[in-house]
């Protein structure tokens, strides 16, 4: 799902390709707009199970190793339990995290610019 827009390789994200035009071409010389505006959708980027079921349980018990484990002894390797109860909490993560990054995706629009003004002028 789309949640911002970016203008022609701009860096700032806006919640609307109408609030995202006027951004854009208020940061131009009014002399140099071009014929049209290609706006590129955004939205939040998608965590992977893969990435949390390599990492989760590994990290913890790291943490775990780090701060109670024998400084002269092996890793703890993880239990049948630990990854069932890993599984259990990856999927709460995946359901309930909200990602703050977004991935450019493969939605564009492009807007005649005068026609955008036109229809836009105050």
């Amino acid at each position: 799902m789309i949640e911002f827009w970016s203008a022609d390789g701009s860096n700032s994200l806006y919640e609307t390709i109408d609030e995202c035009i006027q951004n854009y071409l208020e940061s131009i010389d009014p002399k140099s707009h071009p014929k049209e505006v290609t706006v590129v959708g955004y939205e939040r980027t998608k965590i992977s199970q893969t990435f949390l079921e390599a990492s989760v349980l590994e990290f913890t018990l790291d943490a775990l190793d780090e701060e109670f484990g024998d400084p002269n002894g092996e890793h703890s390797d993880p239990t049948s339990k630990m990854k069932e109860a890993e599984m259990t909490f990856i999927k709460v993560i995946l359901a309930d995290y909200f990602p703050w990054t977004c991935e450019r995706s493969n939605e564009f629009v492009t807007v005649n610019t005068q026609e955008w003004l036109a229809k836009n002028r105050d």
